[in-house]
């Protein structure tokens, strides 16, 4: 049977409050996993977790449920305009919702789309 030896080490409330943040920053349970990680391995991987990117992501998801509603509703409008108003009126009541949509999407890029390439530039993989 191998012998374990058990190991005790004291540290100034200093000391002490420093490993309580790395092993946050590490995310650690425990202090005997995160040193003999630290004396074997030689090497830590940080994984953070960005609550406020989980927010964006939130945000982007339900713009992009949004625009996918309005491509239903303006499919059923259509159908329903230019059956009960004729092709022609209904090319003109429909040219009003197509300037609303060209407008929802020159908003879009000036506001949504710089913060997704912002993002895409801060937590590509690749970097």
């Amino acid at each position: 049977m191998a012998l374990h030896r058990k190991y005790s080490i004291r540290f100034t409330e200093k000391e002490s409050i420093e490993l309580d943040y790395l092993l946050n920053k590490y995310n650690f349970k425990k202090v005997s996993s995160f040193i003999k990680k630290c004396i074997f391995q030689k090497e830590l991987h940080v994984i953070t977790y960005d609550e406020s990117l989980y927010d964006v992501i939130d945000k982007l998801n339900e713009i992009l449920y949004q625009y996918r509603k309005i491509g239903t509703n303006y499919n059923q409008i259509v159908k329903h305009v230019n059956k009960t108003f004729g092709e022609e009126k209904g090319k003109q009541l429909l040219s009003r919702v197509a300037q609303n949509m060209i407008d929802l999407v020159q908003i879009t890029e000036k506001t949504v789309v710089p913060v997704v390439k912002m993002l895409e530039g801060k937590y590509d993989s690749k970097n």
